[in-house]
């Protein structure tokens, strides 16, 4: 999990959420739909990227297990490969939930993003107790895209009634957007 685990450290749960919830608390206090907007513009961006760095990683995942797993074989490897592959998925569902925790977050909410990772683990620990025996060491990956998944599912009921609408809206002239991306280079430095 190494390399999409810091894909999404990286991208949404460290830097993102530092540079997003001041913009957004300030834009939400000002004009509330156009709060909304710009969390689906920046939503819709991140995970364009995310989709973009998910590929080049699926595309490459034997070379990428081969660098941080030398001295694996061939057979290892691939199965490595395999499970980076599988795993990609889950941070798509993190990117998506990372910002409904933030928009939680920012609304004074926090149970439920509280809640989401042991919902999150409990699945790693089902997967592990019940997929593992008939798939291996893929039982314990299949417990945790299901597990992201539901770390997105148990906040989505509330980010709704908060406001939140997905939508595909993608205005980069909105100055919010601006201000995140001047934010974000520094966070991603200090992670």
């Amino acid at each position: 999990t190494l390399i999409p685990d810091a894909v999404f450290q990286l991208i949404v749960a460290g830097s993102l959420s530092a540079a997003f919830i001041p913009v957004f608390s300030k834009s939400l206090s000002r004009d509330e739909p156009k709060a909304w907007q710009m969390a689906s513009t920046l939503l819709n961006l991140v995970l364009a990227f995310l989709v973009l760095v998910s590929v080049t990683i699926y595309i490459f995942a034997p070379q990428m297990s081969n660098l941080i797993s030398p001295g694996f074989s061939n057979s290892q490897i691939i199965i490595q490969s395999q499970l980076l592959r599988l795993m990609l998925v889950s941070q798509l569902f993190f990117a998506v939930s990372g910002f409904l925790t933030a928009t939680l977050q920012t609304h004074r909410h926090f149970l439920l993003p509280a809640l989401s990772p042991v919902v999150y683990n409990l699945s790693i620990i089902i997967g592990i107790i019940l997929l593992s025996p008939t798939l291996g060491i893929f039982g314990p990956a299949i417990g945790m895209v299901i597990g992201s998944l539901f770390h997105l599912l148990i906040q989505l009921p509330l980010a709704h009634k908060l406001g939140f609408r997905f939508n595909t809206s993608l205005n980069f002239r909105l100055p919010e957007i601006k201000e995140i991306a001047r934010l974000f280079p520094p966070r991603v430095f200090t992670i």
